[in-house]
């Protein structure tokens, strides 16, 4: 793995963790120190990226809907 493809992972990595935990496209993208456009781009060219980013979406969903049930 070349130091690109290693950054670009781990850019990836980042933001999908961020995205999970947050939901907010903008945060994830701002806390992996990418522009915010970008990983549209990544969704387009690697299709394991859009399948993460897909389940980091789900995981998110979820999470801001068990702290609704918690408040009620």
């Amino acid at each position: 793995m070349g130091l690109l493809t290693a950054l670009r992972t781990a850019r990836q990595t980042i933001f999908l963790e961020f995205l999970a935990e947050t939901g907010s496209l903008t945060t994830a993208a701002q806390r992996a120190g990418v522009h915010i456009s970008l990983p549209a781009h990544w969704r387009r060219r690697y299709p394991a990226f859009a399948k993460a980013e897909h389940k980091a979406k789900k995981q998110a969903a979820t999470r801001l809907v068990e702290r609704v049930r918690q408040q009620q």
